[in-house]
């Protein structure tokens, strides 16, 4: 296994299930065709938020680097409608 396999596997870690790797690359899918209910998003924000409080992005990174992308990606508009325009910026930049 080359190094990117182990970035694509997205098996799942202690903090984020397969299930929701799964999920994560079907709304990326999606959001090339259709409009995603706020629901999913909200879900993968958390996802997202959990990973980066707990220290355990880079493990995740590991496991599945596209996933994380669509949790990232998912979790800015979030971030800004919890903390503001601000405080998101900083969080992302």
């Amino acid at each position: 296994v080359g190094w990117a396999a182990a970035y694509t596997e997205c098996g799942g870690t202690e903090l984020v299930a397969q299930d929701v790797w799964t999920v994560a690359r079907e709304v990326d899918k999606a959001l090339q065709v259709t409009h995603v209910p706020p629901h999913y998003g909200i879900e993968l924000s958390n996802a997202f938020f959990s990973l980066e409080r707990s220290g355990a992005l880079p493990g995740a990174i590991e496991d599945c680097a596209l996933g994380v992308a669509v949790l990232a990606l998912n979790a800015l508009p979030q971030a800004e409608l919890r903390w503001g325009t601000r405080k998101a910026r900083e969080y992302y930049l």
